[in-house]
């Protein structure tokens, strides 16, 4: 399961970041973003910095960090009942993932249906 880390997402698009770049201030955001903006300046902390945008170096950490979620995301979830590679829930009572067959079979007995279901955040 994959809730969105703040440090991944870009604060002027509010996505992921792509093709990250680092501010002087240490201030990370996407190159499109920062690029058109008129101000010199970083949104976040408002320090100024000179030179050319597209001199500003990559955040390599934040972009390998991308590339592993990315892989991850491409990997579909076990359902920890059957093995099966297509689990699309979560149960919060059981904590495990469930393809919609097994959810339906195993959470149909009378003492799991208060169970709270709810489909895999990524």
């Amino acid at each position: 399961m994959f809730m969105m880390d703040r440090s991944l997402e870009c604060g002027l698009c509010y996505n992921f970041l792509n093709d990250p770049r680092v501010l002087p201030c240490g201030h990370s955001f996407c190159y499109t973003c920062i690029s058109s903006r008129r101000e010199m300046s970083c949104p976040e902390c408002d320090m100024t910095f000179n030179g050319p945008l597209d001199q500003l170096p990559p955040n390599w950490i934040i972009q390998s960090s991308l590339s592993h979620l990315s892989i991850q995301q491409q990997t579909p979830e076990p359902c920890q009942n059957c093995d099966q590679p297509n689990a699309t829930l979560w149960c919060k009572q059981c904590s495990s993932t469930l393809c919609q067959k097994c959810s339906n079979t195993i959470h149909s007995i009378k003492i799991m249906k208060e169970h709270i279901i709810g489909d895999i955040q990524h």
